[in-house]
């Protein structure tokens, strides 16, 4: 509360520094063009208004220059009237000129000679094309996200993008993606997941930057994705809803499965579903102070697809935002949020093979803030100062009544069921606070104009963390045997942040219609724990060169194309382990003839860093051309190639391994049985208690992607609108894509492919999520009669997961040890084949916007039944009683609906 108290005192600050200074923020738009008479000639001194009910501060007014040329920056996303006048001339008006996100819209002006009347003529939209770009952004406006049946939750909405699925953006990890909104960071510093939540109502529009994106843009190997929310404005607006899911509403889609499995794997139930929000937003003074608030709360209680037994997962939340817009002046304009809210699970992690007493309690509690204030310097330059911060508490446990003391989870290595007790206790404390400068120089030359920016952002994070195994132990079994006892007391965690970045941003007009983008970012990154300071220390440097060439000189059609190195984030929740202050010893014990032998004990070790760090990246190509077609249709060709490399692992030192050979126990995970594999050259552990763990680049870490994709999109007109593509991809490399591995989890971590030689056995592979082809289908269909309707839809068919089977070794020095027997991407799962669909009714009810709409939403409604692609691995990938049985499904057939009113 104390940095919300801090953030207040700041905007009231902000009113009284000078008047002199604006910005052009990621998500802010630029509209350029030149003013022409009927013969072509450059009209000087023209007047150029610009006008928009998403304008604050009234119509913007700019002239043109000897050489006719007239540009406004810093204007939000929307869509907006431009007119032109002067002396002589008819006044010429284009209208419904739409302005995206981050964009350049090059909007030409001819004015025709005055006659005997003063006529306004009225042009149409501009194209849809950004020619000063090399850019390929996704912009998710709120005409598409209003309108289609889809997640409701914020940060799963970059998965409407092409090219992304199951929130794996490009080959990056999964759920390693930078979610902003109004440019505060809203992912979690220890693992980079976008925890703070978000209405989807409030949301104006999406601009998701990867492909291409300049200087500005850095902290992921994904995508950055900039949520926008909603303002005020003259007129008083909002909306009220109610959205629900009753049990009935929802099919089975597991009877095709073979009779044994259907009575172990139940069908997805839904006990209470329901969201429901609130919002209204308005003029304090016209044009001079707008505000937004809404409210939202929400109950999702069901059981997942594959879970048996008594339970379910009970999740209920409720957030509040409040925003405000202030112009106390042309030059200036304020803007600042303030978001808070609380999220509770119960029953957290349920599947088939985790019952309800083995499944974990959850509570978040999040806040976050934003305050921004943006000045004009004279005609050609824009200032902007932004503080912003964010607040994200999580505490989990066992499920109750189970307490953390007394209650130890029961795990079967040949079954992979968890029994008795959630495995873990995990309390994570993170605030993160941001401070940005960025200043824009629109410089002209005769050397052709230069777009400059450059800025400095100062990031500085803290994550203290509580974790250990409930009950202070975990009991392996080996079938109806007791295998081992790990045992701990838990572990104290507590690590800092802080990057300095600078960039350096410039888009130079040439000759010949080409615009030459060039820029340089070098982040200076510095992770500190109690007992180390700077025991992470590196600074990457990350150069983007681009170029695009408005190949007729008409506007509609950009080729492009780009280079450029981006870096990751820094991970707090593996620096924290170089601190061995707050790690307790641990004993595992051997169950051997009877009796448990302590095997190890020790005190964890934690790390030390290698003296040549590198920080993690990918180097990224892109290549495509943008046209647009009639009816205002864009269609985008490109090619993707990106490559990872320099990930950040552990590395054992210490330990000793030899080959040895071992038999493969077969599907059934049993020796001496029919199935019985090839034998494998597996590892066996000389020198047992020697681990000595270092945080280095591994040499053979790497990751490959490339991708061809096919996109066209039309904005909302004429009442319709789509947006329809095709991505041919191919991920493969040693290190997979699945769940943080950027954040040394999974594939990096300890046990990690590159601690134990065991681990990486076959891990050359494709990765987990490698959709050789997918095809996604949006769009909405207005019908103007009786009321209105609307029809909308999103299709999408994606190939299943990668996966292989692997296998548990036994009679080695160390125990046992999983083997991948097959490489990643041996089997492929069933291919997803979604159709969603959303009608609404609408009623009008009297008076400017007031409008009654009653939906109806349909997921799956073919009702497919093959395994979930979108969440992780799709089958039992162990050896044993269940392998290849499904591990996820997706849900059924289930209907949605709502009442929304709005005014």
């Amino acid at each position: 509360m104390s940095r919300l108290v801090a953030g207040a005192v700041f905007l009231v600050l902000t009113v009284f520094l000078p008047r002199s200074l604006a910005a052009q923020g990621l998500s802010q738009a630029t509209v350029a063009g030149t003013v022409r008479d009927g013969s072509g000639a450059v009209v000087a001194a023209a007047t150029v208004s610009v006008a928009s009910p998403q304008l604050i501060g009234g119509t913007r007014v700019v002239s043109t220059g000897g050489d006719g040329q007239f540009r406004t920056a810093d204007l939000p996303p929307g869509t907006y009237d431009i007119e032109g006048v002067a002396s002589g001339f008819r006044v010429t008006r284009r209208t419904g000129v739409r302005l995206a996100a981050g964009g350049t819209a090059i909007v030409d002006i001819t004015l025709e000679p005055a006659g005997v009347e003063d006529s306004v003529i009225v042009e149409g939209t501009a194209t849809g094309v950004d020619v000063k770009s090399a850019a390929a952004p996704v912009r998710l406006d709120q005409d598409l996200l209003f309108n289609l049946p889809t997640s409701r939750d914020v940060s799963r909405l970059i998965n409407l993008a092409p090219g992304i699925a199951a929130d794996v953006a490009f080959g990056g990890s999964q759920r390693s993606n930078a979610l902003f909104v109004d440019g505060t960071n809203m992912t979690d510093p220890s693992f980079q997941d976008p925890q703070l939540k978000v209405s989807h109502n409030w949301v104006e529009h999406v601009h998701i930057s990867g492909l291409g994106a300049g200087a500005e843009y850095g902290g992921s190997t994904g995508v950055v994705a900039n949520t926008v929310l909603r303002s005020g404005g003259n007129r008083t607006s909002g909306l009220g809803e109610v959205w629900t899911i009753q049990p009935e509403w929802l099919a089975n889609n597991t009877r095709d499965l073979e009779q044994q499995l259907q009575t172990s794997f139940a069908p997805r139930q839904v006990n209470a579903w329901w969201e429901g929000s609130g919002q209204v937003g308005g003029a304090i003074l016209r044009d001079r102070l707008w505000y937004f608030t809404g409210l939202q709360g929400a109950r999702h209680d069901d059981r997942p697809a594959g879970f048996l037994g008594e339970g379910s997962r009970d999740e209920r939340e409720w957030q509040w935002l409040g925003k405000v817009t202030h112009t106390p002046a042309k030059a200036l304009r304020l803007e600042g949020f303030v978001q808070t809210g609380v999220r509770e699970v119960a029953g957290e992690y349920l599947d088939r093979l985790t019952p309800i007493e083995a499944s974990s309690d959850i509570r978040y509690d999040q806040s976050a803030w934003n305050l921004r204030a943006s000045w004009t310097l004279g005609d050609r330059s824009l200032l902007e100062v932004r503080y912003s911060g964010s607040d994200v508490d999580s505490y989990e446990g066992p499920h109750a009544p189970r307490t953390r003391e007394n209650d130890y989870a029961i795990y079967d290595l040949q079954t992979g069921m968890t029994s008795n007790a959630a495995f873990y206790y995990f309390d994570n404390l993170t605030g993160r606070q941001e401070l940005t400068a960025t200043l824009s120089r629109y410089l002209p030359t005769r050397a052709g104009a230069h777009d400059l920016k450059a800025g400095l952002e100062f990031d500085a994070t803290e994550a203290s963390g509580l974790f250990g195994p409930n009950g202070g132990q975990t009991v392996y079994m080996n079938g109806s045997e007791p295998y081992g006892i790990e045992s701990s007391a838990g572990d104290v965690s507590l690590a800092t942040t802080r990057r300095l970045s600078a960039f350096v941003q410039d888009a130079w007009s040439l000759p010949w219609r080409l615009t030459l983008s060039a820029g340089l970012r070098i982040d200076i990154n510095r992770g500190s724990v109690p007992q180390i300071d700077n025991v992470f220390a590196t600074t990457p440097v990350s150069p983007r060169v681009g170029l695009a060439w408005d190949v007729r000189g008409d506007h509609r059609t950009v080729a492009r194309v780009h280079y450029g190195r981006y870096h990751d984030t820094i991970f707090s929740s593996r620096i924290a382990q170089a601190d061995v202050s707050g790690i307790s010893p641990y004993t595992f014990s051997l169950y051997v003839d009877g009796v448990f032998v302590p095997q190890v004990i020790t005190p964890r070790p934690g790390f030390r860093v290698a003296d040549d760090l590198r920080h993690s990246g990918v180097d990224q190509y892109v290549v495509g051309v943008d046209h647009e077609l009639p009816w205002k249709v864009v269609l985008t060709a490109q090619g993707i190639v990106r490559r990872f490399d320099d990930f950040l692992g552990m590395l054992d030192e210490g330990s000793t391994y030899t080959p040895v050979e071992r038999r493969d126990p077969g599907p059934d995970g049993r020796l001496n049985t029919a199935d019985d594999g090839q034998l494998l050259q597996v590892f066996a552990l000389t020198n047992p208690g020697n681990r000595s763990f270092v945080y280095g680049n591994p040499d053979q870490a790497y990751n490959h992607y490339a991708a061809a994709q096919v996109i066209a999109r039309r904005p909302f007109s004429r009442n319709w609108q789509m947006q329809a593509s095709y991505t041919w991809s191919r991920n493969e490399g040693t290190v997979g894509n699945r769940w943080h591995v950027n954040a040394a989890r999974f594939d990096l971590g300890s046990p990690g492919r590159f601690v134990n030689p065991n681990s990486f056995i076959n891990a050359d592979g494709r990765a987990t999520f490698d959709p050789t082809h997918e095809a996604k289908v949006l769009g909405t269909v207005r019908l103007p009669w009786l009321g209105g309707a609307n029809i909308s839809t999103v299709y999408r068919y994606t190939t299943g997961n990668a996966w292989g089977r692997r296998a548990r070794i036994t009679g080695l020095p160390q125990g046992q040890e999983g083997v991948r027997v097959e490489p990643q991407g041996t089997r492929r799962a069933e291919a997803i084949n979604r159709l969603d669909l959303r009608a609404e009714k609408t009623f009008r009810l009297g008076g400017a916007g007031r409008t009654l709409g009653i939906f109806l939403e349909g997921f799956n409604v073919t009702n497919q039944a093959v395994a979930d692609s979108d969440t992780g691995q799709p089958y039992v990938e162990q050896s044993g009683a269940t392998f290849g049985q499904p591990l996820n499904w997706v849900s059924p057939r289930l209907l949605r609906a709502a009442v929304r009113y709005t005014f």
